[in-house]
């Protein structure tokens, strides 16, 4: 009935429990990694009834435990200056030198229009752009007018009906170092040949 809730059939219930040693917390340890866990099961079913009869309930739990452990043979040995400093050196030594980033670069070519303007859309995302163009026909230089309108489209101002290959490349921030000069006073040459005069005047005087 509604009041008793209904006749209950089955009952499940899952437990799992875990714990990971710290050994990371631990300096002269923290090359050890340790975990257990727990996973417990229990079930019970309601019996049939046949012509009256109850056939009885069954019941099922089941429980499990898990283990792992592990042990870093790196750090291990990082323990041991001397065999750190081993590792520290052949680590460096295969990481090699830095690759340098290529600046990004958009080709394509275009048909100049003779009334209009023409907009290309590189998606460089980037206002810092170089354009250049040559001819398609025959690779020459071509000379172009441009205007950057955002950091995807540039605007060609260049009109007529060839057909040009434009590239625009993106150019790479370059920093400018200051540089400081310092004015040192110069001594005028006339004041020189004053105080020599002078000099030799008060000389003369005395010798008077």
């Amino acid at each position: 009935s509604i009041l008793s809730m209904g006749t209950p059939w089955n009952y499940n219930q899952t437990f799992t429990g875990a714990y990971k040693a710290p050994f990371s917390r631990i300096p002269v340890l923290d090359f050890l990694t340790a975990s257990v866990n727990y996973n417990a099961t229990y079930r019970w079913d309601r019996g049939a009834t046949v012509e009256g009869m109850q056939m009885g309930n069954s019941i099922a739990n089941q429980a499990a435990w898990t283990a792992d452990g592990r042990v870093n043979f790196e750090g291990l040995w990082n323990k041991i200056p001397f065999v750190k400093d081993v590792n520290r050196r052949f680590s460096s030594a295969r990481r090699g030198p830095t690759r340098e980033r290529k600046p990004k670069k958009f080709e394509r070519t275009f048909q100049l229009k003779a009334d209009t303007t023409l907009t290309i859309k590189h998606n460089l995302r980037t206002t810092k752009v170089k354009v250049t163009a040559v001819n398609a026909a025959d690779d020459k230089p071509f000379p172009i007018r441009s205007k950057i309108v955002d950091a995807n489209n540039v605007e060609i101002l260049t009109k007529g009906d060839q057909n040009i290959k434009f590239t625009v490349l993106e150019v790479e921030n370059r920093r400018i170092e200051k540089v400081r000069v310092e004015i040192l006073p110069v001594e005028d040459k006339d004041d020189e040949d004053d105080d020599d005069k002078k000099g030799s005047r008060g000389k003369d005087r005395e010798k008077e």
